[in-house]
């Protein structure tokens, strides 16, 4: 009896110490949500509602003390998150989390976010710096006054939250510049491509591609062409868009709509799977405007929502705001380089990074950067990845430079428009975002129009890296009136989803880097059908899972699988697995098996296409930009265009798309079993839910939301 007894007390021990646990991260995760609280900052009294959700409304006299409010509550719900957004901006993650952040810091001291932010700061509007200060006023009263609230994750990684400043603020919408254009991580590997297989055969694959490669591209002096690369792979990064990610937006005229007015549908596809998520959910209330959406935490204003006259969603437009430049060193002396006819200095700055090590004194070491920069930008050459290039290349980034920043942020000022004029007048505004910027409003118009400062190059391209020949090496931006729009179709609908949106004769270069049209064309399926549609038919536009690709490449792999079948007749999982993606009704839902079948076959049918033309490592560089080339590629399948692009020497279509069935049938076979039968797409495309505090491994779940299945697809 003494051992039960014993095992009970210790069972009861342990019973006592989970609930006091769970009880203290409750409390201290907790924040004041009623009462009445003593603000800094504002001018009058606001009013905070919170719905069964948690979503806040403020309810303000003023726009200056909505944005002060709009600070003081984001503080609340995000500000372990905006502080990870404050070290990542500025370089200082490693400090925090280790040597994993160190390439990501890295890449930010060279980018300089924060400083491009500072310039910016200096030529900003009053009436911009009084929403910037007014936020973080609202900010920095919640950060010096509330201490006792802080969320748990500052104090269990050891982060004392520091008020903000305004140009702190800033550099959010500065960093979220740098993720929207793709350019310089692209052209390194577009030019190592062209390099390899040559002009001609890079056309086939991108018509708009300058014409010559590298080396025999005219310049001041002759230029040395890349030094060999071996096969294998090295990091681009930032990352590519994972194959899932890319935004979709709608907006349906009001005659197209059974219930009458037009309607929005904006899904911008950030990504939510880090908790808490990039949306900030909010409204915000004044005497003359009420609105609703969700905003970036840091940034006043809403980047996507609606008020009583206008609502307005976003996709990334992927403007090219990005060159990399040939630069010529002086032969003469290696601290300074060629600009024409004259030989300019580098500038230099020196940036320390602190790296947290248990193991060094003082539980931190420091990595030295040396950051060069030319009159056009920084010089990237010098640091990985682009120093595995061989050559020197300097940076231009629109959002480094004055008239790329602009005067106006436009952004912060969405929420308030009254009508779609002033919407678009305040979209001219927005010089730093590119974003394409869809709208519907009370009166039933709908339209699009993209954002940002698109500069205007004088060799009509930014795709490559450019030789330096003097003189201004752009011109002025494409005008806001000749950027990609368009404005109640005869149709009844306008959307965007990452594709190009350039009108038919557009006269300028806007970017070779778009999303690929499959979600734009099966919008165009939806919306397109000339008749009215409800709420529930609406609702499912922005669920539908069908996959318009597979529309053109399922019947060529049906056809692959019939002669694996033919060739290892008696296989009753290749013939049961043919049958499947056979009769599929091309909709990719998790719980079913020709999903599965479809992408496995894709993925490995990508593979073979470009491994034996541009090399194991190159090919693997250049499949991980899944925005550059799933639309050639599936053109060149089906205009059989694709043996004529491989060559003479090289396995045909047909024999690459037979390995690629073979290939995928067995590794499915091998992860999932022998019966296709239990065979499920949701058991590989999933999501997973997580905490920055525990991003894998034991307890992984536990801090974050676990692991779903999930349907649809890239």
């Amino acid at each position: 009896m003494n051992w039960r007894r014993h095992a009970l007390a210790l069972f009861l021990a342990v019973v006592v110490l989970v609930l006091a646990v769970v009880a203290w991260l409750w409390a201290a995760s907790r924040f004041q949500d009623t009462g009445e609280m003593r603000v800094a900052g504002l001018g009058n009294a606001v009013e905070v509602l919170r719905d069964r959700r948690g979503i806040p409304y403020v309810f303000a006299d003023d726009v200056r003390d909505a944005y002060v409010a709009q600070g003081f509550i984001t503080a609340q719900h995000r500000l372990f998150q905006m502080e990870l957004y404050r070290r990542l901006i500025a370089g200082r993650l490693a400090e925090v989390i280790g040597e994993v952040a160190l390439h990501s810091d890295v890449m930010q001291r060279l980018l300089d976010p924060l400083g491009n932010a500072r310039e910016h700061w200096q030529r900003l509007q009053p009436a911009d710096r009084i929403a910037l200060q007014a936020y973080a006023d609202g900010v920095n009263a919640y950060v010096r006054d509330f201490r006792h609230e802080h969320h748990l994750e500052l104090r269990l990684l050891g982060i004392r939250a520091e008020p903000w400043e305004p140009e702190e603020l800033l550099a959010i919408a500065h960093y979220v510049a740098s993720t929207q254009s793709q350019s310089f991580h692209s052209a390194l590997v577009l030019q190592r491509v062209l390099d390899r297989i040559g002009p001609l055969r890079t056309a086939e694959l991108f018509p708009e591609l300058p014409s010559q490669p590298r080396d025999q591209t005219p310049s001041v002096q002759p230029y040395p062409a890349a030094r060999p690369l071996p096969d294998d792979p090295w990091r681009i990064a930032p990352a590519a868009p994972a194959p899932g990610l890319g935004s979709n937006a709608w907006a349906l005229a009001g005659e197209r709509n059974a219930d009458g007015g037009a309607v929005l549908g904006n899904d911008p596809h950030l990504d939510a799977r880090v908790l808490p998520g990039i949306w900030h959910p909010i409204g915000l209330y004044t005497a003359d405007v009420q609105a609703l959406g969700a905003a970036v935490p840091g940034l006043p204003g809403l980047l996507v929502g609606r008020n009583r006259d206008i609502a307005f969603g976003v996709t990334n437009a992927y403007g090219d705001t990005q060159d990399l430049f040939l630069e010529q060193p002086d032969p003469g002396n290696p601290d300074r380089y060629l600009d024409g006819d004259r030989s300019l200095p580098f500038r230099e700055r020196e940036e320390w990074i602190r790296i947290a090590d248990p193991d060094a004194t003082g539980g931190y070491r420091t990595h030295q950067l040396r950051i060069r920069s030319t009159r056009r930008g920084v010089m990237v050459s010098d640091h990985p990845p682009a120093n595995r290039t061989g050559v020197p290349l300097s940076l231009a980034w629109t959002a480094a430079e004055p008239r790329g920043q602009g005067s106006r942020l436009g952004f912060d000022r969405l929420w308030q428009a009254g009508s779609e004029r002033e919407l678009l007048r305040i979209a001219a505004d927005i010089r730093l975002l590119t974003m394409n910027l869809v709208y519907a409003d009370a009166d039933g118009n709908v339209g699009f129009r993209a954002t940002g400062h698109v500069p205007v190059r004088p060799g009509g391209n930014g795709s490559l890296p450019r030789p330096v020949q003097g003189g201004d090496h752009w011109a002025a931006p494409i005008p806001a009136v000749w950027m990609p729009g368009e404005r109640n179709p005869a149709r009844g609908w306008v959307a965007a989803a990452n594709h190009d949106t350039r009108p038919v004769y557009f006269p300028f270069y806007y970017s070779a880097f778009f999303g690929p049209e499959y979600r734009y064309r099966r919008l165009a399926q939806l919306l397109d059908r000339g008749e009215s549609l409800d709420r529930r038919e609406q609702w499912g536009i922005m669920l539908d899972t069908y996959n318009t690709q597979a529309e053109t490449l399922r019947p060529r792999f049906v056809e692959a699988l019939d002669g694996l079948v033919q060739r290892r007749q008696g296989d009753a999982l290749l013939r049961s697995a043919r049958d499947t993606l056979a009769t599929w009704d091309l909709h990719d839902r998790a719980d079913e098996a020709a999903p599965l079948i479809y992408h496995q076959m894709y993925r490995e049918f990508s593979r073979l296409a470009f491994r034996d033309v541009l090399g194991p490592g190159l090919a693997r560089e250049y499949l991980a930009l899944t925005y550059l080339w799933k639309m050639p590629l599936d053109a060149m399948v089906r205009d059989q265009r694709l043996d004529a692009w491989r060559g003479p020497d090289l396995p045909g279509t047909e024999s690459i798309l037979e390995e690629a069935a073979e290939r995928a049938l067995d590794s499915l076979r091998d992860r999932h079993g022998d019966s296709v039968a239990d065979w499920a797409w949701g058991d590989v495309h999933r999501i997973t839910f997580t905490s920055p505090l525990r991003p894998s491994g034991m307890g992984r779940d536990l801090f974050g939301g676990g692991e779903h299945p999930a349907d649809g697809s890239g």
